[in-house]
């Protein structure tokens, strides 16, 4: 009996174990690689880190451990030895890095894009790099340079990377760069400074209220962007595409 006959004999006297074992192999195989990716994926490191934030016109402060992907992706984070709960009112390092971090998804628009609208996930971070004069967005697979663009949390909340006018009935403040205001309608209007570190809330409840620079021009009211004779309406972030 030849090679070739010997193969054919043992295959057919063994073939209804074969299979199954192949299979067994294959499953073990594919649940090896499954396990592997998943272990990579889902490995992070922890980063720890001080932070403030106000509620209603109180500043608070605390400590927190950032838990970064391999990306270097915030994913979570543990708040030490207090309980805040975390809303889209954003969260500013401690440190002299003017950083701050976004735990709720928040809409992005770009007015040089034609008032384009897009998302960015839980835990972006927007950083001012004064070495290059830039503002950097950190969210998921997006990790350069911002430009000309402003924040709206679906709500009521606005971010300004930029200094920005706000125009109240009568009245003008000032926002410097990585500032932001609350609009509630018919329950006053809060904002909050980042440069003179004050926070504000003003009992203005029916005041019509405007945002502009050199870039935008937005009435804060009604959610809108007005441009020559025409106007673009704001979108919440559960609406749009994650920024690219």
């Amino acid at each position: 009996m030849n090679k070739k006959e010997k193969f054919k004999t043992f295959i057919n006297k063994y073939y209804g174990v074969l299979i199954p074992i192949s299979l067994i192999i294959i499953l073990i195989l594919v649940f090896a690689i499954y396990s592997i990716h998943k272990l990579y994926v889902n490995h992070t490191t922890d980063h720890n880190a001080s932070f403030y934030q106000y509620f209603a016109g109180m500043k608070v402060e605390y400590d927190a451990v950032l838990k970064l992907n391999r990306q270097d992706n915030i994913v979570d984070m543990d708040i030490v030895n207090k309980k805040i709960d975390l809303t889209t009112v954003p969260i500013y390092f401690k440190d002299n890095e003017v950083k701050v971090l976004f735990p709720k998804s928040m809409t992005v628009v770009r007015p040089l894009k034609n008032y384009k609208q897009e998302k960015i996930v839980n835990y972006s971070t927007i950083t001012w790099d004064k070495e290059n004069n830039k503002y950097l967005l950190k969210s998921n697979e997006y990790d350069k340079e911002l430009e000309y663009s402003f924040l709206y949390d679906g709500v009521d909340l606005y971010f300004f990377l930029m200094e920005t006018i706000i125009t109240i009935g009568n009245e003008e403040i000032t926002l410097s760069p990585m500032s932001y205001i609350r609009v509630n309608v018919g329950n006053g209007i809060e904002y909050y400074d980042r440069e003179t570190d004050t926070y504000k809330i003003l009992d203005m409840r029916n005041e019509q209220v405007i945002a502009k620079n050199d870039y935008y021009n937005i009435e804060l009211n009604y959610d809108q962007c007005v441009y020559f004779d025409s106007f673009t309406l704001l979108m919440g972030p559960s609406y749009l595409n994650e920024i690219k």
